[in-house]
C-alpha cells in the first residue's frame, strides 16, 4: 500500500505585498486524505497504513514523527526568512 497521507505546512506570506508584511498565515496540513470505511465505525481518515502488529504501528508512529519534524524545520526556515525580512524594514 502506498503511504496514505502526507503532512505539510501552509504558509502564506508575500513579501512584496506592503499589506502583509508583518500578516503571517501558517498551518500543518494533510497533503493527502485517504478515508477507509469500516463496518460498525463508519468512514474515518487513515493516516498511516493498514497496521496488524504493535511493531507495524510503532514504525508507522516513528514516520509521523519524522514527517514532522521535517515540516517543523520547513517552517523554521520560513519565519527566520520572515524576521530578516522584518529586520532589514527596520534598520
Amino acid at each position: 500500500m502506498s503511504k496514505p497521507f502526507t503532512f505539510d505546512m501552509l504558509f502564506l506570506w508575500d513579501k512584496n505585498d506592503p499589506q502583509s508584511n508583518l500578516e503571517v498565515i501558517s498551518h500543518v496540513i494533510l497533503a493527502n486524505i485517504q478515508t477507509q470505511n469500516y463496518k460498525g465505525v463508519g468512514e474515518k481518515i487513515v493516516l498511516t497504513n493498514r497496521c496488524v502488529t504493535f511493531r507495524e504501528l510503532e514504525w508507522e508512529i516513528e514516520k509521523l514523527h519524522r514527517e514532522l519534524e521535517q515540516v517543523k524545520e520547513n517552517g523554521r526556515q520560513h519565519f527566520a526568512a520572515l524576521d530578516d525580512f522584518r529586520n532589514s524594514k527596520t534598520a
